[in-house]
Protein backbone atom coordinates (compact mmCIF):
# COMPACT_ATOMS: atom_id res chain seq x y z
CA UNK A 1 0.00 0.00 0.00
CA UNK A 2 2.97 2.52 1.08
CA UNK A 3 4.74 1.83 -2.07
CA UNK A 4 1.38 1.93 -4.55
CA UNK A 5 1.19 5.09 -2.52
CA UNK A 6 4.67 5.96 -3.22
CA UNK A 7 4.62 5.25 -7.24
CA UNK A 8 1.36 7.15 -7.56
CA UNK A 9 2.56 10.45 -5.88
CA UNK A 10 6.16 10.19 -7.97
CA UNK A 11 3.61 9.69 -11.38
CA UNK A 12 1.76 13.09 -10.11
CA UNK A 13 4.76 14.74 -9.83
CA UNK A 14 6.67 13.44 -12.95
CA UNK A 15 3.07 14.39 -14.73
CA UNK A 16 2.75 17.68 -13.31
CA UNK A 17 6.53 18.58 -13.78
CA UNK A 18 6.10 17.49 -18.10
CA UNK A 19 2.80 19.67 -17.95
CA UNK A 20 4.61 22.69 -16.81
CA UNK A 21 7.85 22.25 -19.40
CA UNK A 22 5.25 21.31 -22.26
CA UNK A 23 3.66 25.14 -21.42
CA UNK A 24 6.91 26.49 -21.46
CA UNK A 25 6.48 28.96 -24.94
CA UNK A 26 3.76 30.54 -22.78
CA UNK A 27 6.47 32.06 -20.76
CA UNK A 28 8.53 32.95 -24.19
CA UNK A 29 8.98 36.32 -24.06
CA UNK A 30 10.68 35.78 -20.52
CA UNK A 31 12.77 32.58 -22.16
CA UNK A 32 14.23 35.48 -24.83
CA UNK A 33 15.25 37.51 -22.57
CA UNK A 34 17.06 35.32 -20.45
CA UNK A 35 19.06 33.62 -23.45
CA UNK A 36 20.02 36.96 -24.17
CA UNK A 37 21.16 38.13 -20.81
CA UNK A 38 22.70 34.80 -21.07
CA UNK A 39 24.52 35.76 -24.32
CA UNK A 40 25.44 39.56 -22.83
CA UNK A 41 27.06 38.28 -19.44
CA UNK A 42 28.98 35.54 -20.87
CA UNK A 43 30.85 37.47 -23.67
CA UNK A 44 30.67 41.23 -21.92
CA UNK A 45 34.38 41.09 -21.34
CA UNK A 46 35.27 39.19 -24.47
CA UNK A 47 36.94 41.38 -27.31
CA UNK A 48 35.89 39.27 -29.58
CA UNK A 49 32.78 38.27 -28.12
CA UNK A 50 30.50 35.19 -30.14
CA UNK A 51 33.50 34.91 -32.69
CA UNK A 52 35.36 32.64 -29.68
CA UNK A 53 32.37 30.28 -30.30
CA UNK A 54 33.98 29.47 -33.84
CA UNK A 55 37.51 29.79 -32.88
CA UNK A 56 37.74 27.43 -30.19
CA UNK A 57 36.22 24.19 -31.27
CA UNK A 58 38.57 25.41 -34.45
CA UNK A 59 42.13 25.91 -32.21
CA UNK A 60 40.88 22.21 -30.22
CA UNK A 61 40.36 20.66 -33.76
CA UNK A 62 43.78 21.88 -34.71
CA UNK A 63 45.41 20.74 -31.54
CA UNK A 64 43.93 17.43 -31.70
CA UNK A 65 44.82 17.20 -35.12
CA UNK A 66 48.35 17.26 -34.82
CA UNK A 67 48.46 15.18 -31.77
CA UNK A 68 46.33 12.70 -33.55
CA UNK A 69 45.85 12.14 -37.20
CA UNK A 70 49.06 10.82 -37.59
CA UNK A 71 48.34 8.44 -35.41
CA UNK A 72 44.73 7.44 -36.56
CA UNK A 73 45.89 8.07 -40.59
CA UNK A 74 45.26 4.60 -41.27
CA UNK A 75 41.53 4.39 -40.15
CA UNK A 76 40.23 7.52 -40.25
CA UNK A 77 40.02 9.89 -42.85
CA UNK A 78 39.41 13.65 -42.59
CA UNK A 79 40.13 13.60 -38.97
CA UNK A 80 39.03 17.19 -38.83
CA UNK A 81 35.56 15.76 -39.74
CA UNK A 82 35.62 13.28 -37.51
CA UNK A 83 37.00 15.01 -34.30
CA UNK A 84 34.87 18.18 -34.81
CA UNK A 85 31.54 16.37 -35.33
CA UNK A 86 31.95 14.83 -31.80
CA UNK A 87 33.54 17.53 -30.06
CA UNK A 88 31.15 20.28 -30.80
CA UNK A 89 28.65 17.96 -29.40
CA UNK A 90 30.25 17.02 -26.26
CA UNK A 91 31.75 21.01 -25.99
CA UNK A 92 27.00 21.99 -26.20
CA UNK A 93 26.62 19.07 -23.58
CA UNK A 94 29.48 20.08 -21.18
CA UNK A 95 29.06 23.78 -21.07
CA UNK A 96 25.60 23.61 -21.00
CA UNK A 97 25.41 21.53 -18.13
CA UNK A 98 28.15 23.06 -16.26
CA UNK A 99 26.52 26.38 -17.01
CA UNK A 100 22.76 24.94 -15.64
CA UNK A 101 24.89 23.72 -12.20
CA UNK A 102 24.95 27.29 -10.90
CA UNK A 103 22.26 28.93 -13.05
CA UNK A 104 19.41 29.09 -10.14
CA UNK A 105 21.76 30.41 -7.80
CA UNK A 106 22.74 33.00 -10.33
CA UNK A 107 19.36 34.06 -11.09
CA UNK A 108 17.79 33.52 -7.56
CA UNK A 109 17.45 37.33 -6.90
CA UNK A 110 15.16 37.37 -9.58
CA UNK A 111 12.90 34.33 -8.63
CA UNK A 112 12.63 35.24 -4.86
CA UNK A 113 10.86 38.28 -6.14
CA UNK A 114 8.89 37.16 -9.29
CA UNK A 115 7.00 34.44 -9.06
CA UNK A 116 8.26 32.56 -12.39
CA UNK A 117 8.79 28.97 -13.62
CA UNK A 118 11.94 28.25 -11.89
CA UNK A 119 12.56 25.43 -15.12
CA UNK A 120 12.81 28.04 -16.99
CA UNK A 121 16.58 29.36 -16.09
CA UNK A 122 18.31 26.20 -16.48
CA UNK A 123 16.11 26.04 -20.36
CA UNK A 124 17.35 29.13 -20.83
CA UNK A 125 21.08 28.26 -20.55
CA UNK A 126 20.81 25.07 -22.43
CA UNK A 127 19.06 27.36 -25.01
CA UNK A 128 22.39 30.08 -24.98
CA UNK A 129 24.94 26.85 -25.71
CA UNK A 130 22.36 25.51 -28.47
CA UNK A 131 22.55 28.62 -30.11
CA UNK A 132 26.40 28.38 -29.87
CA UNK A 133 26.37 24.91 -30.66
CA UNK A 134 24.85 26.04 -34.22
CA UNK A 135 26.52 28.56 -34.90
CA UNK A 136 29.54 26.47 -34.52
CA UNK A 137 28.09 23.85 -37.19
CA UNK A 138 29.09 26.81 -40.09
CA UNK A 139 33.03 26.53 -39.48
CA UNK A 140 32.23 22.74 -39.27
CA UNK A 141 30.55 22.91 -42.63
CA UNK A 142 33.72 25.29 -44.11
CA UNK A 143 35.91 22.45 -43.35
CA UNK A 144 33.72 19.78 -45.10
CA UNK A 145 34.09 21.61 -48.35
CA UNK A 146 37.69 22.61 -47.76
CA UNK A 147 38.96 19.36 -47.26
CA UNK A 148 36.96 17.93 -49.91
CA UNK A 149 34.71 15.64 -48.31
CA UNK A 150 31.05 14.75 -49.81
CA UNK A 151 27.95 16.60 -47.71
CA UNK A 152 25.64 14.09 -48.01
CA UNK A 153 21.71 13.48 -47.93
CA UNK A 154 21.65 12.14 -44.30
CA UNK A 155 22.67 15.85 -42.94
CA UNK A 156 19.04 16.13 -43.40
CA UNK A 157 18.45 14.04 -40.20
CA UNK A 158 20.43 16.32 -38.13
CA UNK A 159 17.53 18.33 -36.26
CA UNK A 160 16.44 14.82 -34.85
CA UNK A 161 19.95 14.34 -33.78
CA UNK A 162 20.21 18.38 -31.95
CA UNK A 163 16.53 17.57 -30.47
CA UNK A 164 17.92 14.32 -28.92
CA UNK A 165 20.79 15.76 -27.67
CA UNK A 166 19.25 18.51 -26.60
CA UNK A 167 16.60 16.64 -24.64
CA UNK A 168 19.23 14.16 -22.81
CA UNK A 169 21.36 17.74 -22.05
CA UNK A 170 18.28 19.38 -20.16
CA UNK A 171 17.17 16.83 -18.36
CA UNK A 172 21.06 15.92 -17.45
CA UNK A 173 21.02 20.21 -16.24
CA UNK A 174 17.59 19.53 -13.81
CA UNK A 175 19.25 16.56 -12.04
CA UNK A 176 22.89 17.96 -11.26
CA UNK A 177 21.14 21.79 -10.51
CA UNK A 178 18.86 20.43 -8.39
CA UNK A 179 21.83 18.96 -6.47
CA UNK A 180 24.00 21.63 -6.85
CA UNK A 181 21.75 23.99 -5.03
CA UNK A 182 21.97 21.27 -1.69
CA UNK A 183 25.60 20.33 -2.03
CA UNK A 184 27.97 22.55 -3.52
CA UNK A 185 30.79 20.13 -3.81
CA UNK A 186 28.96 19.27 -6.79
CA UNK A 187 30.74 21.58 -9.22
CA UNK A 188 33.84 19.92 -8.47
CA UNK A 189 32.71 15.94 -8.47
CA UNK A 190 30.88 16.88 -11.84
CA UNK A 191 34.07 18.43 -13.50
CA UNK A 192 35.87 15.31 -13.27
CA UNK A 193 33.11 13.38 -14.65
CA UNK A 194 33.02 15.54 -17.33
CA UNK A 195 36.86 15.26 -17.99
CA UNK A 196 36.12 11.33 -18.04
CA UNK A 197 33.15 11.02 -19.82
CA UNK A 198 34.99 13.27 -22.36
CA UNK A 199 37.30 10.16 -22.63
CA UNK A 200 35.06 7.66 -23.02
CA UNK A 201 32.91 9.04 -25.44
CA UNK A 202 35.14 7.84 -28.61
CA UNK A 203 35.63 11.83 -29.59
CA UNK A 204 39.26 11.66 -30.88
CA UNK A 205 39.57 7.94 -31.59
CA UNK A 206 38.24 5.28 -32.89
CA UNK A 207 36.26 2.70 -31.34
CA UNK A 208 37.90 -0.24 -33.02
CA UNK A 209 40.89 0.32 -31.10
CA UNK A 210 39.78 -0.12 -27.74
CA UNK A 211 40.04 -3.85 -26.44
CA UNK A 212 37.46 -5.57 -25.91
CA UNK A 213 36.65 -5.29 -22.47
CA UNK A 214 36.83 -1.79 -22.09
CA UNK A 215 34.24 -1.43 -24.77
CA UNK A 216 31.51 -1.97 -22.01
CA UNK A 217 32.63 1.32 -20.12
CA UNK A 218 31.86 3.12 -23.66
CA UNK A 219 28.71 1.14 -24.12
CA UNK A 220 26.92 2.26 -21.11
CA UNK A 221 27.79 6.14 -21.75
CA UNK A 222 24.43 7.72 -22.93
CA UNK A 223 26.49 10.40 -24.52
CA UNK A 224 28.64 8.08 -26.74
CA UNK A 225 24.89 7.16 -29.13
CA UNK A 226 24.19 11.13 -28.92
CA UNK A 227 27.10 11.92 -30.25
CA UNK A 228 27.21 9.23 -32.70
CA UNK A 229 23.91 10.76 -33.95
CA UNK A 230 25.56 13.83 -35.09
CA UNK A 231 28.65 11.90 -36.36
CA UNK A 232 27.13 9.46 -38.54
CA UNK A 233 24.80 11.62 -40.64
CA UNK A 234 28.08 14.26 -41.20
CA UNK A 235 31.02 12.09 -41.28
CA UNK A 236 29.61 8.44 -42.23
CA UNK A 237 27.14 9.66 -44.47
CA UNK A 238 24.31 7.34 -42.90
CA UNK A 239 21.35 7.78 -40.63
CA UNK A 240 22.10 6.14 -36.86
CA UNK A 241 21.45 2.32 -36.70
CA UNK A 242 18.53 1.32 -35.10
CA UNK A 243 20.58 0.54 -31.32
CA UNK A 244 22.08 3.55 -31.74
CA UNK A 245 18.90 5.50 -32.27
CA UNK A 246 17.01 3.83 -30.09
CA UNK A 247 19.69 3.92 -27.04
CA UNK A 248 20.34 7.69 -27.62
CA UNK A 249 16.23 8.35 -27.32
CA UNK A 250 15.81 6.41 -24.40
CA UNK A 251 18.76 8.00 -22.86
CA UNK A 252 17.10 11.12 -23.93
CA UNK A 253 13.57 10.42 -22.71
CA UNK A 254 14.97 8.69 -18.91
CA UNK A 255 16.78 12.13 -18.42
CA UNK A 256 14.48 14.44 -18.79
CA UNK A 257 12.08 11.94 -17.05
CA UNK A 258 14.38 11.49 -14.00
CA UNK A 259 15.67 15.19 -14.04
CA UNK A 260 12.12 16.18 -14.88
CA UNK A 261 11.25 14.66 -11.61
CA UNK A 262 13.56 15.52 -9.39
CA UNK A 263 13.91 19.11 -10.27
CA UNK A 264 9.84 19.12 -9.74
CA UNK A 265 10.61 17.45 -6.64
CA UNK A 266 12.80 19.32 -4.47
CA UNK A 267 12.23 23.21 -6.57
CA UNK A 268 9.75 24.37 -3.64
CA UNK A 269 13.02 24.33 -1.03
CA UNK A 270 15.22 26.20 -3.52
CA UNK A 271 14.42 29.12 -2.32
CA UNK A 272 15.85 28.20 1.34
CA UNK A 273 19.32 27.42 0.16
CA UNK A 274 20.14 29.93 -2.43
Amino acid sequence: MVHSMRAHRAINVLGSSLSRMLGIWQHGFLLESLVLREIRVRYRRSVLGVVWTLLNPLMMMIIFTVVFSTLFAGSLQHFPVYFLTAFLSWQFFARATSEAMTALVRSAALFKRIAVPKYIFIVAVVCTDLINFLLALIPLAGLIILIGQPIRPTVLFLPISIVVLTAFTIGVSFFIATITVFFDDMTQFYAVVLQAGMYISAIFYPIDIVPQKFRILIALNPMYYCIQMVRLPIYNGQIPDALTLIAAVLSAVVALAVGGYVFARYSDRFIYYV
